[in-house]
């Protein structure tokens, strides 16, 4: 699978746990080790969380350039449905 799924679940356990500084460190060697090599839906959906974790942490810049890049992902495979999940308020 890859390390940077495996990151993205580690953050999304942190970020469920309440530990916000893990669930930072794992977003950030999520975003590091991501490449090519992770399937498109896979890349999405860690984007996907990465996106949530920062924006819950105040990290907005930071979710901003995640989620740039997960709407251009989501619209070059024309993902809809993950497009539509930006939609839907927290």
């Amino acid at each position: 699978m890859g390390s940077a799924p495996v990151a993205a679940l580690l953050s999304m356990n942190a970020f469920l746990s309440g530990d916000m500084a893990r669930a930072l460190a794992c977003v950030r060697r999520a975003e590091e080790t991501l490449s090519g090599s992770v399937p498109g839906y896979l890349a999405r959906w860690c984007a996907m969380w990465q996106t949530m974790i920062l924006t819950d942490a105040g990290e907005y810049d930071w979710a901003g350039r995640v989620c740039a890049s997960w709407i251009a992902q989501a619209r070059e495979a024309g993902n809809v449905r993950a497009l539509n999940s930006l939609l839907v308020p927290r």
